[in-house]
């Protein structure tokens, strides 16, 4: 199970950059996230993502942490995120991992429920690619139809695997969200055989 936040958004401070995965020492375990769950949530079948914003101190712990990004809004996510950033700790016993120390770092937090396996799922990881990489292109080259006429195959396609996974509409539009910003950040990891010419390709595209 993975986590997410609730609280006041923050704008995402300059200078804000995210952690290399390997660069962690220790991090929240299942049973924790679990356990700070928010009930409410957890009750509708919620699953939800958010993002924090911390500063690593010299001990390799978070502090300083603010929601920056939040979905959906109002379910307690928030709460949660900042709850489990005392549970992160960076590694930084080695001098090559000393500019850890100080810096704004961004923590993006997903919760999924038991069961849900929407974290790495393969079938969802390929619909999320495709819908990424077309909606940025489509963001710098808004009057491409036939972008937008794939967009909307991938979309359905990643609904079609989140529902498949048991998720919920919130759910669906918490990944089209997520694949969204990730195509624009240039965080998306593309499987092989969901590069964006296939995609446009199986999607009726050139």
């Amino acid at each position: 199970m993975l986590p997410i936040f609730a609280a006041a958004i923050a704008a995402l401070p300059p200078g804000a950059a995210d952690i290399n995965p390997k660069d962690w020492d220790t991090r929240p375990s299942g049973d924790e996230f679990a356990r700070i769950y928010p009930s409410n949530a957890s009750v509708h079948g919620l699953m939800g993502q958010a993002t924090i914003a911390c500063i690593v101190t010299d001990r390799g712990n978070l502090t300083d942490c603010k929601v920056t990004e939040e979905y959906p809004r109002f379910e307690g996510f928030g709460h949660a995120a900042l709850e489990l950033s005392t549970r992160f700790r960076l590694r930084i016993e080695l001098p090559s991992e000393a500019p850890n120390v100080g810096r704004l770092a961004t923590i993006p937090i997903r919760f999924a429920l038991p069961g849900s396996n929407l974290s790495s799922n393969p079938q969802i990881d390929g619909p999320f690619a495709c819908y990424g990489q077309i909606t940025h292109v489509i963001a710098h080259d808004q009057q491409n139809g036939v972008a937008w006429k794939a967009s909307l195959y991938w979309l359905v396609q990643l609904a079609a695997a989140v529902a498949n996974a048991h998720g919920t509409p919130a759910s669906v539009d918490g990944e089209a969200k997520r694949a969204r910003e990730s195509g624009e950040d240039g965080t998306l990891n593309v499987p092989v055989g969901y590069e964006l010419a296939t995609c446009m390709t199986k999607a009726g595209g050139k």
